[in-house]
């Protein structure tokens, strides 16, 4: 999961190398990606590919398997 988050914006709380600085983190005003924003990930379109990739991946573990019979 570490490697699908690096590629989130720069300035969401959850990539492991965000450019947020203390007073960010603790008045928690950054949850996503900055509108408008030209980091790397937001320019390239990874951070909506990640977003898409955290969200499928929520959908599968929430998803109960259920054995078909015969």
């Amino acid at each position: 999961m570490k490697d699908i988050a690096s590629n989130l914006c720069y300035y969401d709380k959850r990539n492991p190398d965000n450019n947020l600085d203390v007073m960010d983190l603790e008045d928690n005003e950054i949850e996503a990606a900055k509108k408008d924003c030209h980091c790397d990930n937001c320019f390239y379109g990874r951070t909506k590919l990640a977003e898409y990739i955290i969200k499928l991946k929520g959908q599968l573990n929430s998803t109960i398997a259920i054995p078909l019979s015969d």
